[in-house]
C-alpha cells in the first residue's frame, strides 16, 4: 500500500519534471526563434530559467529513489567495507543523513517560499515568485519520503 502511494508520488513528480523540462525547451526555442527574426519577448529567458530550476529539483529527487541514480563517492564505503563494517550499517547511516538533509530542505524551503510570497517576477508581474521557490519544499518533501523509504529498506535488510 505504502509503496503504491510512493510510486504514484514519483509518477506525479516525473510528469511535473517532464512538463518543466518541456517548458524550458519551448521557451528557449521561442527565444532563439524570436531573436532570429529580431523580435523581443523579454519573459522567455526568465521563465525558461525557472522551468529549468523546477526540472532539476524534480529530477534530483526522483533520481534519489532510483538505485545508483545519483553519482556517489565510494572511497569511504569501500575502505570501511574492507575493514569489516557492514553494508547494512553504512546504508542506514547514509539514508539517515539524506533524510536529515531532505527535511532541512523541506523546512527551509517553506520558509523561503513564504518569504517571497509578495514578490513578483520582473518580466511577468502577474506571477508571484513564491511559485518559483515552491520547488524547494516540494523536492524536500519528496526527497524525505524517498529517503525514509531507503532507510526502512536498509533497516529491514538482512
Amino acid at each position: 500500500m505504502m509503496k503504491n502511494i510512493i510510486d504514484k508520488l514519483e509518477k506525479f513528480q516525473l510528469m511535473l519534471g517532464i512538463i518543466c523540462l518541456s517548458g524550458y525547451v519551448v521557451c528557449t526555442l521561442l527565444q532563439i526563434f524570436c531573436r532570429y527574426f529580431d523580435i523581443s519577448i523579454p519573459w522567455t529567458e526568465e521563465i525558461s530559467n525557472y522551468f529549468f530550476i523546477w526540472a532539476v529539483f524534480m529530477g534530483a529527487s526522483i533520481m534519489l529513489r532510483v538505485e545508483n541514480g545519483h553519482f556517489s563517492l565510494t572511497v569511504l564505503k569501500d575502505k570501511l567495507q574492507s575493514k569489516g563494517v557492514s553494508t547494512k550499517i553504512l546504508e542506514i547511516i547514509i539514508a539517515s543523513f539524506l533524510l536529515l538533509f531532505s527535511v532541512l530542505v523541506f523546512v527551509y524551503g517553506i520558509e523561503l517560499t513564504l518569504q517571497f510570497k509578495n514578490w513578483r517576477l520582473s518580466s511577468l508581474p502577474a506571477i508571484h515568485q513564491w511559485v518559483v521557490w515552491l520547488c524547494m519544499p516540494v523536492a524536500g518533501f519528496t526527497t524525505s519520503v524517498y529517503s525514509l523509504e531507503k532507510l526502512i529498506k536498509a533497516m529491514c535488510k538482512k
